[in-house]
């Protein structure tokens, strides 16, 4: 079961239908900006890859790649993401993105907690605080990416500064990954699910 529609502890299911045993979807997602002009680094990424998707498929073995964009909204984002999944086949993996302040470097998030106690408000000024995510939930759950370790070292060899991470914090980008793996969790065969969180710098609007 997954919370969906405006208030984020309502749950409901969702019916899919599972993709081909030998066919890798993987739906990659980012946030939109939490205080425009500026944007967020996981939406400028998203939209990057957006614009490659016919080499992503091709250096993937095949894969189907999706990219969407998630609302920086606390009330909105099961919904958004409901219709995300929506979209048949199911995903066979989710790659979530997100942007960390204070963070100088790709950091893979090991954990999402049920738990929204946002220190700043959302993008429309919602500031839920000691809230559960899912009423009744468990209270944590692990990501179920494989090998991120293995991962962390490959994106280190590359230039790329990686880290683990036992925090996603208590905001959306540990909302959204807490409603992925219990989406996840309800849905079988389970998705492998992933939150990344991005370089903190802001980037200004493009002119």
């Amino acid at each position: 079961m997954m919370p969906s529609g405006g208030d984020p502890t309502a749950g409901s299911s969702v019916t899919t239908s599972p993709a081909p045993e030998d066919r890798r979807v993987v739906l990659i997602t980012g946030f939109e900006a939490n205080d425009p002009p500026y944007r967020n680094a996981s939406a400028v990424l998203v939209g990057a890859l957006a614009r490659r998707l016919q080499e992503l498929r091709r250096v993937s073995g095949d894969a189907e790649v999706r990219t969407r964009i998630m609302p920086g909204d606390t009330m909105a984002l099961s919904a958004s993401l409901e219709t995300a999944l929506d979209e048949q086949p199911w995903p066979t993996h989710l790659l979530l993105l997100g942007q960390a302040p204070g963070r100088n470097k790709v950091t893979l998030e090991r954990i999402a907690t049920n738990l929204r106690d946002f220190g700043t408000p959302d993008r429309h000024g919602n500031l839920p605080r000691d809230v559960p995510i899912a009423h009744g939930g468990p209270a944590a759950f692990h990501s179920t990416w494989p090998d991120q370790k293995r991962l962390t070292a490959v994106l280190n060899a590359a230039g790329i500064p990686a880290a683990m991470s036992n925090d996603a914090g208590n905001h959306l980008c540990n909302q959204l990954l807490h409603l992925a793996l219990c989406a996840a969790a309800s849905h079988v065969p389970s998705p492998s699910c992933m939150f990344q969180c991005c370089r903190s710098r802001s980037l200004t609007r493009s002119r």
